[in-house]
């Protein structure tokens, strides 16, 4: 998943676009949520997962369903993991189907409202 906006920063870094990398060692809740978006006519799957330094943390992913057309749901969740100074932690995913997305929506009117980020991704160290 791609970040690539940065709002506060604390001993936290965006790399790469897909890799949030920390400053410190020690427990980091890592929570986020992403605008999900189907548009084919047929039922698919979609998975989002907790990479660490480039391995699959195991028992991270979690897979749901859309069921018809123009489904949407915010998948969002947390993960607490323990990370070493340098370590970096990317969110996976994967669909069975080219339509499913990660959609960004830009700002309305009537009433006027903010734009939807695609992706949030929150990383706290809490311990």
């Amino acid at each position: 998943m791609l970040l690539n906006t940065t709002i506060s920063q604390r001993q936290v870094s965006l790399v790469n676009g897909s890799k949030v990398k920390v400053g410190v060692s020690g427990t980091y809740n890592i929570a986020f949520s992403a605008q999900m978006l189907h548009t084919a006519n047929a039922a698919s799957t979609a998975e989002i997962w907790l990479r660490v330094n480039e391995i699959d943390v195991p028992l991270s992913n979690t897979v749901f369903t859309f069921a018809k057309k123009d489904d949407k749901y915010v998948a969002a969740w947390n993960f607490m993991v323990d990370l070493n100074a340098n370590d970096f932690v990317q969110l996976i995913w994967y669909s069975t189907d080219a339509t499913v997305q990660i959609a960004y929506s830009p700002d309305s009117a009537g009433p006027v409202r903010p734009a939807v980020p695609s992706l949030i991704m929150t990383v706290n160290q809490v311990g």
